[in-house]
């Protein structure tokens, strides 16, 4: 066999991927099988061991027997009718879903354009606050100028009131 095959208290054991393969099932329906452990058997052939799903050789015994099983019901049952039906129900369920795969496709191209709009409108109102912070840096540069333009005023003017009160000191000597 292409995995490994394991003795555990001397029964062997298949890797989950080997009994799918001699069950001639797919893994996938393996897996299926041992979550629903309420409704199915083979949940008691199981054990892990190294964090690896091992079934008993012996838990085949179910799939043979749920194979006759089958192959009874699909004798009993017209196989051509329900296909048709399930193919029309699965082509209705196809079409609903590709309609659905549009209208989402289409609120995706909506809601992209009003991003985009969103996005611009942010862009030029960034802009504008841009300029406008830029005029205020502007207007606070010439107010610290003014300022600075008084202070230079008033210090000239302190400085002559007070040569003009040494001048008068120096004048009464």
């Amino acid at each position: 066999m292409k995995g490994w095959v394991v003795k555990v208290n001397s029964k062997e054991f298949l890797s989950v991927k080997e009994f799918a393969e001699l069950a001639k099932v797919s893994t996938q329906s393996i897996y299926k099988r041992l979550r629903n452990h309420a409704t199915d058997e083979l949940h008691r052939f199981t054990k892990v061991v190294n964090d690896k799903k091992l079934i008993n050789t012996k838990a085949l015994e179910l799939y043979s027997t749920d194979k006759k099983l089958k192959f009874r019901q699909l004798e009993s049952v017209k196989v051509a009718q329900p296909v048709v039906q399930l193919d029309n129900h699965t082509q209705v369920e196809l079409e609903f879903l590709r309609q659905e795969l549009q209208a989402k496709n289409d609120q995706i191209a909506k809601l992209s354009d009003q991003l985009d709009t969103q996005l611009e409108k942010k862009d030029t109102q960034i802009s504008e606050l841009n300029q406008r912070l830029a005029e205020s840096q502007e207007l606070n540069r010439n107010q610290q100028i003014l300022l600075k333009n008084e202070q230079e005023k008033l210090l000239l003017i302190e400085s002559a009131q007070e040569m003009g009160l040494f001048q008068r000191i120096f004048k009464k000597k």
